[in-house]
């Protein structure tokens, strides 16, 4: 998709389409291809697309116009599924989190793009069975010290692994999560990690330490936050996003905020002492703000 602007607006134009077929080896979650996830390489010269119903990657090599061209297919166990990515920040190396393998990978980047496997670690501990449990999120610190994932279901978990100058990972801690944690993201520079409870419709957060490590902070969200959140988007407090908003609901956005489509109650968080109306605006629910930062 190419991104278009006229500058008052701004749309979205197809430019190229590539279909996959095929399917993995659990016919009730590969029973098809399933692109799960498409992230574009941090010089934009390639897109990495995980399909989880083939267990493979896919590295496109991605033109001026915006057309995809196919350099490799990066092959993980017959049903793992790979769900989500994350590349590494300065090194040729690309992380991936396996859905029902449960399991983390890293691999090496070449000059055209290729994928090569270099190391595959499990986040179900030692001696624990996997059984009720699959796999969800991964992210890299900014800096690409630390490397982290989800586990969500009979194993609620997020495990923490260091990253080594040569792009090796090794797990360094595993911390309880909340149930069954799906939507995790980095606040305040990445010195917050917030994790959601699909489950439990709650947001905790946890600080970000030396090496990585997670602390929990004692901040537990539980009001003002859609139902069972699965995943997030943090925008800075200077982005000038609005979200949108619906009729009847709380409206999320920026303090001062006056004149959002699609406000047409005052009828919002009636019993939400924190809900503040304003002009041509339901309101503002300010328990999903963290600062300076805004979580949706």
């Amino acid at each position: 998709m190419a991104i278009l602007s006229d500058g008052i607006g701004c749309g979205l134009e197809l430019r190229h389409f590539v279909p996959h077929a095929g399917s993995g080896t659990i016919p009730s979650r590969q029973g098809g291809a399933h692109v799960h996830s498409v992230y574009a390489s941090r010089d934009g010269n390639f897109a990495y697309v995980c399909d989880l119903g083939q267990d493979l990657i896919f590295t496109y090599r991605v033109d001026d116009e915006g057309k995809l061209t196919e350099v490799s297919r990066a092959k993980t166990n017959p049903g793992a599924g790979p769900r989500h990515l994350a590349e590494h920040p300065t090194l040729d190396f690309v992380y991936s989190v396996q859905e029902m393998e449960m399991t983390v990978s890293a691999w090496k980047r070449d000059a055209r793009g290729e994928l090569q496997l270099r190391q595959t670690l499990s986040l179900v501990p030692d001696g624990a069975s996997g059984q009720g449990s699959k796999a969800a999120e991964i992210l890299i610190l900014p800096d690409g010290s630390a490397l982290y994932a989800s586990n969500r279901g009979a194993l609620n978990s997020m495990t923490v692994f260091s990253v080594a100058d040569d792009g090796s990972i090794k797990q360094s801690q595993q911390i309880e999560a909340p149930r069954y944690p799906r939507g995790v993201a980095f606040a305040h520079d990445a010195t917050l990690l917030l994790v959601a409870s699909q489950q439990d419709t709650t947001i905790e957060s946890f600080k970000v330490g030396a090496g990585g490590n997670l602390t929990s902070t004692g901040y537990l969200l539980a009001e003002g936050i859609p139902n069972h959140p699965a995943t997030f988007q943090v925008f800075p407090a200077d982005s000038g996003y609005a979200p949108p908003v619906a009729k009847g609901k709380c409206c999320y956005g920026f303090p001062g905020a006056t004149n959002w489509e699609g406000c047409s109650s005052a009828t919002a968080c009636p019993s939400n002492p924190s809900c503040e109306l304003l002009s041509n605006c339901e309101g503002i629910c300010r328990g999903t703000w963290c600062n300076t930062e805004a979580v949706v």
